[in-house]
């Protein structure tokens, strides 16, 4: 995969920095600097495929890209259970925070400890 996006960053970005690189020397020595319009046009042009393909090529040859672009486009939610768009929550993302409350008390002969606990869930 790697050695594809490479070869066609390469080829795409070559017409640009070909004609980049060839200005500047040519201007370093007193010459006049290549500016014909179809071909700049045609370079920008290439430069901007390159940035259309990349996301394309990625999900063509990563099965890793491709999860996580479908979990980035779940915006947060669980793939299952409740909470997936049709459940009791309507599709809105649950905050579920627990308090866990812990009360010592000490007589003389013995200690008697109790435990609560309260699950607070607030939609947004």
């Amino acid at each position: 995969m790697l050695a594809v996006v490479v070869v066609v960053f390469a080829v795409l970005w070559l017409p640009y920095r070909g004609l980049v690189v060839y200005n500047s020397f040519i201007t370093l020595f007193g010459g006049e600097p290549y500016m014909d319009l179809w071909f700049l046009m045609f370079a920008k042009t290439c430069v901007y495929i390159n940035s259309a393909i990349n996301p394309i090529l990625y999900n063509a040859m990563s099965m890793k890209f491709r999860r996580a672009f479908h979990s980035l486009l779940q915006c947060g939610e669980r793939s299952s259970g409740p909470g997936r768009g049709d459940g009791e929550n309507g599709g809105h993302l649950m905050r579920v925070s627990t308090v866990r409350t812990t009360t010592t008390t000490t007589s003389r002969n013995s200690r008697i400890e109790s435990t609560s606990m309260a699950r607070d869930t607030t939609a947004f």
